[in-house]
């Protein structure tokens, strides 16, 4: 019988109530008041056994994630397991253990699956082209908290997982690459709107735009369209192990623009009536 049923409450009853029920039962079967109950000092001490456990947070917590065993909650924390891992204690010595000891490992000193921890580091987009470091403070159960420094290569992608096999078990690095004011990132290139004015898009005009490792002019031909693409070669990102890169897209957005004056207006009138007639 588990702690919940021997004080008679559900696993979601709250602090106050698991409290009320076990002074109900303890008035019920204290010994004092039960001389001819010989059951009376054993029911005793098992509602007192479950109340010390169920009225601690912590010790809850552990009962509720590894049942009998939450006394050895820190180990099997340790050798990674979980409750996500076995749906109550009979799962937790039936899953692969069966028969054998599932304590063996741990408390034996024998070697045991690796336990695997995940991080998540955010980098810009400039760090994730030229490549950069970072530091983590790991926990180490010999030697206390650890610094060690990652090597983070150029070139890498969001979401891409580095693994270090490192004095306190294994870890993912999870790379999250942070979203750039200029640039979209798919795959190794990269995506640019340019802005361009009407007389711009109209007349042609050499523009300075930004890329991820300086400026350069792109030249805007005389008619070009809104919405046009330009591709420019090698101008994306770095590829991870190699001196080859991804290239740069570049978007044309016509603005237009909203403070012409009434002469302007009347101008551009003429000539949109012009275009017309010529048009029929």
């Amino acid at each position: 019988m588990g702690h919940y049923e021997t004080l008679g409450v559900s696993k979601n009853a709250t602090d106050s109530e698991i409290k009320k029920r076990y002074r109900e039962l303890a008035r019920e079967l204290h010994p004092d008041l039960n001389h001819n109950d010989k059951s009376a000092s054993e029911n005793f001490k098992k509602i007192n056994d479950a109340y010390d456990v169920l009225s601690d947070k912590n010790n809850r917590r552990d009962y509720d994630q590894f049942g009998d065993n939450w006394k050895h909650a820190e180990e099997l924390r340790k050798a990674g397991y979980s409750n996500s891992n076995f749906s109550g204690v009979n799962d937790f010595f039936n899953h692969s253990f069966t028969n054998q000891n599932p304590f063996g490992d741990i408390f034996s000193g024998s070697k045991s699956k690796p336990r695997v921890n995940e991080v998540t580091v955010e980098i810009t987009l400039e760090e994730a082209f030229y490549g950069t470091q970072r530091r983590l403070t790991l926990r180490d159960n010999h030697s206390g908290n650890k610094t060690i420094e990652i090597k983070i290569p150029h070139g890498i992608t969001d979401g891409k997982t580095i693994r270090l096999n490192t004095s306190s078990g294994v870890i993912d690095v999870k790379v999250k690459i942070k979203r750039h004011l200029n640039f979209q990132v798919q795959a190794n290139n990269l995506k640019f709107k340019l802005n361009i004015s009407m007389f711009d898009a109209i007349f042609g005009s050499d523009i300075e735009i930004p890329t991820i490792d300086g400026k350069i002019s792109l030249f805007v031909p005389p008619g070009t369209p809104n919405g046009k693409k330009f591709r420019i070669t090698g101008k994306g990102m770095k590829l991870m192990d190699s001196d080859s890169r991804g290239d740069m897209y570049v978007q044309v957005e016509i603005s237009l623009p909203r403070d012409f004056t009434d002469k302007e207006l009347k101008e551009l009138k003429k000539m949109k009536d012009k275009r017309k007639d010529n048009l029929q």
